[in-house]
C-alpha cells in the first residue's frame, strides 16, 4: 500500500540548529582573534642587540636615487624608483640577513636603526657620514699611464663635489719640460682642454665637461656631457 511523502520537519530543524550552531562558532572565534587576542596579547617581539634578523630595504641617496634595494619591483621599477649610477643588478633579490645585530655586521647607523623594530614593520633610516662609511672624498683622480708611449696616459676623474677643475699629478707619465695636451674622451677631435709645458708635479684640469659631436648616420641621439661629476681625459705629448 502506497504512503504519501510527508515533509521531516525534525530533520529541518535539525540541520538549521546545526547551521545557527556553526554561524556563532565562527562569529565568536572572528571576535576573539579580531579584537580580543590583538587587544591582550603581549606586545610583539622586537630587535635587539644579539638577534638575528631579515630586513628588506631600499638605500636612496640624498637625492632619491636607489643605490641598492632587496626588493625587485623596486629594482625593476625606473620610473618611481630612478636609479643611481651605483646602482648594480644583483638577483636573486632577497631580504638582507644581518647576524647579531649591534656586532657592527652593517654600518653602524643601519644596526642602530633596525633595533626596535618588529616584524612588519617600516621605517626610515638617515646615516649620516659618521655612522656610514664617513665623510666622503669629493674627488677621486686615477692615472694609467700608456706602456707603449711614453707621455701617454688615460685620466679618469670622479669628482662628486662638483668642483670646476681638479689637479692631477702628472710625474709618472711626462718629463720636465715636455709639451703636453689634455683631451676629453667625449669630444677627442677637439680643442684640447688643457695644454702646456710640464714643470713636474700636478696639472690643473677643468671639470666642466665638453659636448660630444652630434653622431652622423645614426638616427640615436647624441650622449650628454659627462662633467662635471664624471669625465676621462687623455694626456698626450705635444712634439
Amino acid at each position: 500500500m502506497a504512503r504519501p511523502l510527508v515533509r521531516d520537519e525534525e530533520g529541518v530543524s535539525t540541520l538549521v540548529s546545526l547551521i545557527g550552531v556553526l554561524l556563532l562558532v565562527i562569529a565568536i572565534l572572528a571576535v576573539y582573534f579580531g579584537f580580543l587576542v590583538p587587544k591582550f596579547a603581549g606586545p610583539p617581539l622586537r630587535a635587539r642587540s644579539g638577534d638575528d634578523v631579515l630586513v628588506d630595504y631600499v638605500g636612496r641617496f640624498e637625492n632619491g636615487l636607489v643605490f641598492d634595494t632587496s626588493l625587485v619591483s623596486v629594482a625593476g621599477d625606473n620610473s618611481s624608483n630612478p636609479k643611481a649610477f651605483a646602482f648594480g643588478w644583483h638577483p636573486p633579490w632577497q631580504p638582507l640577513e644581518v647576524k647579531s645585530v649591534g656586532s657592527g655586521e652593517v654600518v653602524k647607523g643601519f644596526d642602530l636603526g633596525i633595533q626596535g623594530l618588529a616584524v612588519g614593520d617600516a621605517t626610515t633610516i638617515a646615516v649620516p657620514p659618521d655612522l656610514g662609511y664617513g665623510a666622503a672624498d669629493p674627488t677621486k683622480v686615477f692615472v694609467k699611464p700608456n706602456k707603449y708611449e711614453q707621455g701617454r696616459a688615460l685620466v679618469v676623474v670622479y669628482n662628486w663635489g662638483s668642483q670646476g677643475s681638479v689637479n692631477v699629478n702628472l710625474s709618472n707619465v711626462l718629463r720636465s719640460g715636455q709639451r703636453y695636451e689634455v683631451r676629453n674622451v667625449q669630444n677627442m677631435f677637439g680643442a684640447a682642454v688643457a695644454s702646456g709645458t710640464f714643470n713636474g708635479g700636478s696639472i690643473s684640469v677643468p671639470m666642466n665637461g665638453v659636448n660630444p659631436p652630434a653622431r652622423l648616420g645614426r638616427s640615436t641621439p647624441t650622449p650628454p656631457k659627462t662633467g662635471p661629476n664624471f669625465d676621462t681625459f687623455v694626456v698626450v705629448p705635444v712634439s
